[in-house]
């Protein structure tokens, strides 16, 4: 039943639209200019009697819009091409400190440990060539070797004094 009681709301909404559709007077019938108070019902005013009297009439859709409207409703926006002057450019000269020099990437690679009455010697390979070193060991006079704590072995870039460390692993 619920199903009914919408369909029949929108049959009768229906039908009373298209009813009143045929019963709106097209634009050839004729003007009716509303009465006047003072007026007898029986009479008629024709529009060019009365300056006072308003004239009612229905318009199609586009006659009541003026070009303008109508046209600006769905045309293509046309966008006015400004002539602009360029700006006066004024370089700027932005001081930029010049960056610290790095030390290159370690070039050592970590191939193991041993550990003989308590001290550590470290095994490390450089490009294709093995390196055997102890802490205070200097490699290649550009390495130093400074520490080995929890695994991490610390070494001193030798021509920029900077400290890289290089993970060797936890001693077991």
């Amino acid at each position: 039943m619920s199903v009914k009681l919408p369909r029949a709301r929108l049959l009768g909404i229906l039908s009373l639209t298209l009813l009143s559709a045929y019963f709106i007077p097209s634009s050839d019938s004729e003007i009716v200019a509303p009465r006047k108070a003072g007026h007898r019902s029986g009479t008629s005013v024709a529009p060019s009697q009365s300056a006072a009297m308003e004239v009612l009439s229905v318009r199609t859709r586009d006659a009541g819009l003026g070009s303008d409207v109508a046209s600006g409703v769905f045309a293509v926006a046309k966008w006015r091409v400004i002539d602009a002057k360029p700006i006066a450019s004024i370089p700027v000269q932005v001081a930029v400190p010049p960056l610290a020099p790095q030390a290159p990437p370690l070039p050592f690679r970590f191939l193991g440990r041993l550990v003989e009455e308590g001290k550590v010697t470290i095994f490390l390979q450089n490009k294709e060539q093995s390196v055997v070193v102890r802490v205070g060991d200097t490699i290649d006079e550009q390495y130093k070797v400074e520490s080995l704590d929890d695994g991490i072995l610390t070494l001193r870039y030798l021509p920029l004094n900077q400290v890289q460390t290089l993970d060797v692993g936890s001693q077991s």
